[in-house]
């Protein structure tokens, strides 16, 4: 038995530079991952990243990431951007920025496997969203922190100058141990 799916928390967004999420307990669960719903930039022209920390959100660490992210647009475009070493995971991939306007927004899926290993702590995604300019991205892609040390909380935040708008969910789940 076991493996279910147990909701931690849920966060309607307000107007921050940053959203941390800190549930985490090895005990119960063996992985986790975030339902992002709506979610918009207050600023065109923004990246959507992620962090991690192995100190429970008391600090995010700042290098050792590396990530690889496929889009797809409704302009028939595709294009595959990565970075082996980044100061963060870069979801929405490198020069796709996303609008601010309420139908601009960023809905998707973001999972983390083993986070409390000792081991790289690897994640993949699968979200969509729109530039200013009106052109919808398929994103698809993985990443991983690049240390052997377990992870217990990670920032959700918009390139540099952007903040989060007042508007959107996301979702923290659990995988729980069977």
């Amino acid at each position: 038995a076991g493996g279910g799916v147990t909701l931690i928390t849920s966060t309607d967004v307000s107007a921050v530079s940053a959203i941390t999420f800190t549930g985490f307990n090895s005990s119960s669960y063996r992985g986790y991952f975030w339902i992002l719903s709506n979610v918009t930039t207050a600023v065109d022209n923004k990246e959507f990243y992620m962090k991690t920390s192995t100190d429970g959100g008391s600090s995010y660490d700042a290098s050792g990431y590396a990530w690889l992210c496929r889009h797809d647009t409704d302009a028939a475009t595709t294009s595959l951007d990565a970075s082996t070493s980044d100061s963060q995971i870069k979801i929405s991939g490198a020069n796709t920025p996303q609008g601010s306007a309420s139908d601009e927004n960023f809905s998707g899926q973001i999972n983390m496997f083993s986070p409390d290993l000792t081991h790289f702590t690897r994640l993949n995604w699968h979200c969509s969203g729109q530039e200013d300019n009106g052109v919808m991205h398929h994103f698809y892609g993985a990443g991983e922190r690049q240390y052997a040390a377990d992870v217990d909380a990670v920032e959700f935040s918009w390139e540099t100058g952007g903040n989060f708008a007042a508007q959107g969910n996301i979702s923290f789940y659990g995988i729980t141990r069977s």
